[in-house]
């Protein structure tokens, strides 16, 4: 697997990092990546991640044309190094997901975050504020948040700044009370 991070230059940098799962929504990630890809050309996807659906996302990668703008790095255990090369997080999930760390990482990092109405998501980003909500399974909703964000780097700056606030501020709290939970138990 890939060691560190393949970054160029002037590229639109949307990054996730999920387990290769259906329920991750890759697919839809990469849908959007498809219907972004003529506006912008210098649009690169970086997934992080390993497991079962990787070679039907591969594979889909390249029905789809965008192989080139799409790089399957595996699982990588310093992901957070990659993190600041992207412009833009994404968390595609079709199904309930939990409290997502790497929501609250990308936040830290100053990253706006794109996320789906599904699970905690919603209680992590603040929509328009820390980040964009989206519907799941809607690649045409997730293509336009992107081409909103490309197109408004300022919006990017804006989000990352507040998102890094409320990271450090009201999840840095949660989380020491969830390891203080968990040493207790």
């Amino acid at each position: 697997e890939t060691r560190q991070p393949i970054y160029r230059r002037g590229q639109f940098c949307v990054g996730t990092i999920p387990r290769l799962t259906r329920e991750k929504g890759i697919e839809y990630l990469l849908q959007a990546i498809r219907r972004c890809k003529d506006i912008i050309p210098n649009i690169q996807c970086v997934v992080i991640g390993h497991g079962p659906e990787r070679q039907a996302l591969q594979w889909l990668a390249e029905r789809l044309d965008i192989k080139q703008h799409v790089l399957f790095v595996g699982w990588q255990a310093t992901a957070q190094k990659w993190m600041v090369h992207f412009d833009v997080f994404v968390v595609p999930a079709v199904q309930n997901e939990a409290f997502t760390n790497t929501i609250v990482e990308a936040m830290v990092e100053g990253k706006p975050v794109i996320g789906t109405r599904v699970g905690g998501i919603p209680e992590i980003i603040e929509s328009t504020k820390t980040g964009m909500l989206v519907e799941p399974r809607n690649p045409e909703m997730l293509a336009e948040a992107l081409l909103n964000l490309y197109h408004h780097p300022e919006w990017r700056e804006e989000m990352g700044k507040r998102g890094q606030k409320r990271a450090t501020t009201v999840f840095s709290i949660t989380r020491m009370a969830d390891e203080f939970e968990k040493i207790l138990s």
